[in-house]
């Protein structure tokens, strides 16, 4: 990976830092721009930023330091639209039940997810997050470029009102002086919730006036906003008050999604953060989970104790659906939507032209850090191409994080954010 900002730290392997000096260039790879594909091609990059990009035709400069790109392909760097780096897989209380300390939590978990390719990310909430923004950027911290919410903007006993997961409202009037604190506090978007967000649907439900509210001033002060939803009873409001992604959408729950409620969302230019890898790993958790926890994610990339405390919450969790029978309905609309609804929501909200933008979840329940290409798979197997695929986790990601000016393609004049593996990404 190279780029020109943060400046990583001699933490970092060395390969991922070769000494070039400010201008170099990349040959005979397979460059996916994020708009196409140059296979041989190049890249030249001067001073941070792409200077050039062709193919065999146009030969690449001569009178610059060379890496040789054969067998490689040069992509942009990834970006993962939705994760939680203070988090291993198991929702924990902070700070009581972490049983490590929270930076050196946060510094793993950011490595992890840089070695996955992922230079770029939204922390959707978590706990330390704006200290490690400003250790990456210093180059104190080794971790993808991080855009942090603060805590989610909710009501009062509705999801996220939690200690320090959100600040809950009760009138739309008290939004205004919190999105301009968050503005003020460093923060790069607002995490919020749309109506029927919790599974069981007995949480309070944020009404239309607070999240217009919320999606106004949000936008009076140059911030985006992002939507957890669950059921997609909640999504026609959302996308009616203004806001700019629903994550985990399409819904996890609530049947197929209306062609209206997806014309709506297209027209409004409303992207959809899936994390769709999350609702098969909640399915095999509970149906087939030795083969589950064989995939190597597991084993590599979560502590041992996270993985143990992650068996025993799965362990209570089926206990609990035996002795309460709301737990045991909820489990049984979630699952029944990963069988049998949940592909055709997907192909139904790409047909209907709503941007994809990569999320993976990272850090919830059952989902380890450094996952985003099993996200991409899961899109692959959905439906997707893998050029549309890719396009998720580049393109169509940096133009929902308003950075597609910078990042998200190989194009002459952005950041020299690239990333190179060794055959193809999918």
């Amino acid at each position: 990976m190279f780029w020109d900002t943060p400046k990583f730290t001699s933490a970092v392997p060395s390969q991922l830092m070769p000494e070039i000096g400010s201008r170099y260039a990349v040959i005979d790879a397979r460059v996916c721009t994020g708009i196409g594909v140059i296979d041989p091609g190049w890249m030249l990059v001067e001073d941070g930023r792409i200077a050039g990009v062709g193919d065999a035709e146009r030969p690449a400069p001569s009178d610059c330091p060379v890496i040789d790109g054969t067998g490689m392909t040069v992509l942009p760097g990834l970006i993962d639209c939705h994760l939680h780096l203070s988090w291993n897989g198991v929702f924990e209380p902070y700070p009581f039940t972490f049983g490590e300390s929270l930076g050196e939590r946060l510094q793993r978990n950011a490595w992890i997810t840089l070695a996955s390719g992922v230079t770029t990310a939204r922390e959707m909430p978590g706990f330390g997050a704006a200290e490690l923004k400003r250790k990456i950027a210093s180059g104190a911290a080794a971790g993808p470029r991080l855009l942090i919410s603060g805590p989610a903007v909710t009501v009062k006993r509705g999801y996220f009102a939690y200690p320090g997961w959100g600040t809950a409202v009760k009138h739309a009037r008290q939004v205004r002086s919190i999105i301009r604190k968050r503005k003020q506090q460093g923060c790069d978007f607002i995490k919020t919730v749309v109506p029927f967000s919790d599974a069981l649907r007995r949480e309070r439900n944020i009404s239309g006036e607070i999240l217009r509210a919320i999606a106004d001033e949000a936008r009076s002060q140059g911030l985006k906003v992002s939507a957890h939803s669950m059921w997609k009873d909640g999504l026609g409001t959302g996308i009616t008050c203004g806001v700019d992604s629903l994550e985990h959408a399409p819904s996890y729950v609530g049947g197929i999604i209306e062609e209206r409620i997806l014309a709506e969302a297209a027209c409004r230019e409303i992207r959809f953060v899936p994390t769709a890898d999350l609702l098969r790993r909640n399915y095999q958790m509970f149906h087939d989970r030795e083969e589950l926890l064989r995939e190597a994610d597991y084993q590599r990339n979560m502590p041992a104790k996270s993985l143990e405390k992650m068996t025993a919450g799965t362990e209570a969790m089926e206990k609990k659906q035996h002795r309460r029978p709301e737990v045991q309905r909820a489990f049984d609309q979630l699952f029944s939507c990963y069988l049998h609804e949940y592909q055709r929501s997907f192909n139904n909200a790409v047909d209907a032209g709503i941007q994809i933008a990569a999320g993976t979840d990272s850090g919830a329940n059952y989902t380890p850090h450094g996952i985003i290409a099993r996200e991409l798979e899961r899109y692959v197997r959905l439906g997707m191409s893998p050029h549309e695929a890719m396009r998720t986790v580049t393109v169509n990601a940096a133009g929902l994080l308003g950075l597609d000016e910078e990042i998200g393609s190989l194009e002459v004049g952005k950041r020299a954010d690239i990333l190179m593996v060794r055959g193809g990404m999918l």
